[in-house]
């Protein structure tokens, strides 16, 4: 599958306006991977920051590649991988290294085991889990801020 990028969540290594090769399918699917997302309608290609099961589900913590919060998506709206930028030439699908990556890996790891906690604690009121969320994101806002390099 061939998706022309119209977001600029990936900038700069993948533009708005990149034809991107899509892998259908999770299997393979790891941190540091961008992945082609579908959520309704719409489709979102950004990168994999963690990768975990819970309930014998899989989930995937994802970000674009310019910064803001994290999200946690099942494993059932992951189209496929990225393998190739195809237009423009000359680009490649980007890795994901650095300090900054190493951080952000580590703060979705965190944010994965909350995530569960919250969903393993029966009874957990939804305004203390969203306060919770506020928290984590007021303390790690800087480093979500960056590109991931």
């Amino acid at each position: 599958m061939v998706v022309r990028v119209t977001g600029g969540s990936m900038a700069p290594g993948i533009p708005r306006g990149a034809l991107v090769r899509v892998e259908p399918g999770i299997e393979g699917v790891a941190a540091g991977d961008v992945v082609l997302f579908r959520s309704g309608e719409a489709f979102v290609l950004h990168r994999v920051l963690h990768r975990f099961r819970s309930r014998k589900e899989t989930f995937v913590v994802e970000c674009g590649d310019v910064g803001g919060p994290p999200r946690i998506r099942p494993g059932g709206e992951v189209e496929g991988r990225a393998v190739a930028v195809l237009e423009p030439e000359g680009l490649r699908v980007p890795a994901a290294s650095g300090g900054r990556w190493r951080s952000r890996r580590a703060l979705a790891v965190v944010f994965a085991v909350l995530w569960r906690a919250r969903r393993a604690v029966p009874g957990l009121s939804p305004a203390v889990a969203a306060t919770a969320r506020r928290l984590y994101w007021r303390a790690t806002r800087g480093l979500w801020a960056g590109g991931v390099s």
